[in-house]
């Protein structure tokens, strides 16, 4: 299981991260961004979260230079971060994210036909 510390400790990082970034204190959802964040903990860990974070608020990509810069942008194109900098995990660990990602994708969808 996840300490809950280490949410707090990767949220307040990508908090630090956003503020180094752009001047200015990052605005959060913070049930949403943590119960993220807490999702990613359980599959990578979070030293590598943190490089993963570096590399965001560091990249090039045309679709991250023009997103908002939150947690929720950072999950949706974290396997092409970790891909594009050959962040070592396991094909286990490679393939669980994939699957929590295409689960919470679902999940959405049947929210939006719920309502």
């Amino acid at each position: 299981t996840i300490v809950v510390s280490e949410t707090n400790i990767v949220f307040k990082y990508f908090c630090d991260k956003y503020k180094e970034t752009f001047d200015k204190d990052y605005i959060a959802s913070f049930a949403k961004d943590k119960a993220i964040l807490k999702d990613l903990l359980k599959i990578i860990p979070l030293e590598e979260i943190k490089k993963t974070i570096d590399i965001f608020f560091s990249s090039t990509d045309n679709f991250i230079l023009k997103s908002a810069y939150d947690v929720g942008i950072f999950r949706s194109q974290i396997n092409k971060l970790i891909r594009d900098q050959n962040i070592n995990l396991t094909p286990s660990q490679m393939s669980t994210a994939i699957s929590m990602l295409k689960l919470r994708k679902k999940w959405r969808k049947d929210e939006k036909r719920d309502i």
